[in-house]
């Protein structure tokens, strides 16, 4: 849905729920993926080790930013280890998350 539209409308059992822009519900997070070649079980450590939360899945790993000196952190991180770094972006919010954290609030 995020590609095709622009506008999103939440309705439960006729009540609106929440009526909002898609850019809006994708608002980027406080994560950021990092997608490799190969060594994402090398990332994760060295940045576990360098005092980042990181959570493996597969040859992502996604890493909490607090502050603008994790991206450095990464981009150094990665260089030292030689790794294939194939992207690096934030992490945005999906609508079916929002759909989920609706449904939650409703129950």
């Amino acid at each position: 849905m995020e590609r095709v539209c622009d506008h999103v409308v939440v309705l439960d059992g006729g009540k609106l729920l929440r009526s909002s822009a898609v850019g809006d519900l994708t608002r980027a997070t406080r994560t950021v993926v990092v997608e490799l070649v190969e060594g994402a079980d090398l990332l994760a450590r060295a940045l576990d080790s360098a005092g980042l939360r990181t959570q493996l899945d597969g040859h992502l790993v996604a890493v909490d930013v607090e502050d603008d000196s994790a991206y450095d952190t990464v981009r150094d991180t990665v260089v030292e280890l030689d790794l294939a770094l194939v992207r690096l972006q934030q992490r945005r919010h999906r609508i079916e998350e929002v759909f989920r954290a609706e449904e939650a609030s409703v129950v």
